[in-house]
């Protein structure tokens, strides 16, 4: 019996992408983001939900479970230090790279780590049956709402090897007052959108 894609095991809230683009901006505007380069190892992206149990008198196990909450992370490295990159690995908002060669970590800086941003990945999707030879075309993941988290580690730059900084943001829902949803993300493929929401 030939082997069937269903027999894969499929875990529908972690996603690993290949190496692409990291931006950041302000939050809720993603596709104005600021590149800060280009992310070695892939790109994680998990969802985290928190399910509640429903349960009655009658039954002796929960009669369902709802998510009551949900978060999500991006994990990623940041290939060479470079002051964006830096900046972005220490959680600081972008006013605080002055040019592109000053990093300024002032008091007022420090204050905005717990500012909201938001974020964009840009990858290269998987190649399909109507993409020509030169490629697959690119896949454009939006974060409306995120925190960056200070990394737990940091590695010594080296003379021959890039060095690559660890990059922890958390995902976190954004009202959308249009669809009345809460968005997680969006996802791009060239032309085509759709979106992920608290609800499904």
């Amino acid at each position: 019996m030939p082997f069937q894609p269903t027999d894969f095991a499929v875990n529908q809230y972690r996603i690993a992408l290949r190496e692409g683009y990291l931006y950041i901006g302000a939050e809720n505007d993603a596709a104005n983001a600021a590149a800060v380069g280009m992310t070695s190892g892939g790109i994680t992206i998990s969802l985290n939900p928190d399910y509640v149990n429903i349960e009655v008198d009658q039954l002796h196990s929960p009669l369902d479970m709802i998510p009551g909450s949900i978060g999500g992370t991006i994990e990623t490295r940041l290939v060479e230090l470079s002051i964006w990159h830096l900046a972005l690995a220490l959680g600081l908002p972008k006013d605080a790279v002055a040019g592109s060669s000053v990093l300024k970590v002032y008091y007022s800086y420090l204050a905005k780590l717990n500012n909201f941003h938001s974020v964009k990945v840009e990858t290269l999707r998987p190649m399909t049956a109507s993409d020509d030879a030169t490629g697959g075309g690119v896949r454009t993941f939006e974060f409306p709402r995120v925190k960056v988290t200070s990394p737990g580690e940091f590695y010594a730059m080296s003379r021959s090897d890039p060095t690559t900084l660890p990059v922890t943001i958390q995902i976190l829902g954004y009202w959308n007052e249009t669809d009345s949803e809460e968005i997680f993300f969006e996802v791009k493929d060239d032309d085509d959108w759709s979106y992920i929401s608290f609800w499904g």
